[in-house]
């Protein structure tokens, strides 16, 4: 098993109710265990080989733009996620997309923003403008709507708080029409995934 492979793994094992009932059993505190297995993960990915399609170089990373996409056929339904970090200047640096399993596509949408914000701490980089085509994930993500669901309440709360490696983040809306590489790239993943 690969690194990023294992690192998916324990990402994926920090999104369940297992691993918080196995917490639970052993006196820990959930968001902080759940927290710790994140960490763990983010760092084992940080030791493995490079994000998959490395395109750019750049001298400085503190400025990058980001366009995130999640997909899901069905809603609920076989997910993916995707992320797209460019330059400021926009040269293409990291493409990356995971598969979900089934999920809402909220759900998907908020996974898309996590694993771009995962990759930015992986590479550095200091300040983030990130593109959402989800109104709802950016007026949450903004203050402007709460957020009632416990699901998203979980994933909003983990985005919060990878947000805090950042000097600063910045999420706004974009047409559709706008997000079509990040939708491409999350579509390709369910077609490669056999979903």
């Amino acid at each position: 098993m690969s690194r990023n492979s294992f690192a998916d793994f324990l990402t994926e094992l920090a999104q369940t109710e297992i691993a918080q009932g196995l917490a639970v059993k052993h006196g820990l505190h959930w968001p902080a265990a759940q927290e710790d297995l994140l960490t763990l993960a983010q760092r084992i990915r940080s030791r493995a080989a490079p994000p998959q399609k490395k395109k750019a170089e750049p001298a400085s990373l503190n400025e990058v733009r980001i366009f995130i996409d999640g997909a899901s056929r069905g809603n609920p339904g076989p997910a993916a996620a995707a992320a797209i970090i460019q330059t400021a200047g926009g040269e293409d640096l990291v493409e990356k997309s995971r598969s979900l399993g089934t999920a809402t596509n909220n759900i998907a949408e908020y996974q898309a923003l996590l694993l771009a914000l995962q990759t930015a701490v992986e590479l550095g980089a200091g300040r983030l403008l990130i593109h959402s085509d989800s109104d709802l994930l950016v007026e949450q993500m903004n203050g402007r709507y709460k957020v009632k669901n416990p699901a998203i309440r979980e994933l909003f709360d983990k985005a919060k708080n990878l947000c805090r490696n950042f000097e600063h983040v910045k999420i706004v809306h974009v047409p559709r029409e706008r997000n079509a590489a990040a939708d491409r790239l999350a579509n390709e993943e369910l077609d490669r995934t056999g979903k």
